[in-house]
């Protein structure tokens, strides 16, 4: 009966995580603003991991532990990266909206000769946002909008 259970609460957590990831795949990047925030994490996926091994006798129980923890990471990941764990993956260069969940489907780039910038303009769950960054990174900055599934518009600046 154990395993049973095993299996359901398993194959439960293993679509939770699917769902996080398919249906919030468009979302960029979003500020975490608690620095505490990996702390949080990591001490909680300890906690998990020592309780799930204290109770684990047979695969079950061990892939119901991997699941779990899978499923407790997808949301965060999904939902967004902060600066400093974009930072991670992606080099120095990250997107951040002050939106929570934003769903942004279209972003207009202008470049501000003058300025030596480009600027990031969009519009997300209804607000409007803004943001600019160094002209050199303008390629690296459409990469990473367009790999997120984002149209990316380019205009000059209307100043020059």
């Amino acid at each position: 009966m154990k395993d049973i259970v095993s299996i359901l609460l398993t194959i439960v957590l293993i679509a939770g995580s699917s769902y996080h990831f398919y249906k919030r795949s468009r979302n960029i990047f979003v500020e975490v603003i608690q620095s505490y925030w990996i702390w949080t994490q990591l001490i909680t996926i300890g906690l998990l991991i020592w309780i799930g091994f204290q109770f684990a006798s047979s695969i079950w129980h061990y892939l119901l532990i991997a699941s779990a923890i899978l499923y407790f990471l997808s949301g965060p990941l999904a939902r967004g990266i902060s600066k400093s764990d974009f930072s991670v993956f992606r080099g120095t260069l990250s997107v951040m909206i002050p939106i929570s969940f934003a769903k942004v489907d279209r972003v207009v780039i202008t470049r501000d000769l003058e300025k030596k910038c480009i600027n990031l303009l969009g519009k997300a769950n209804n607000q409007y946002f803004a943001q600019s960054f160094p002209l050199n990174d303008e390629v690296q900055l459409i990469a990473h909008l367009k790999q997120a599934n984002i149209e990316v518009d380019i205009q000059d600046s209307l100043h020059s």
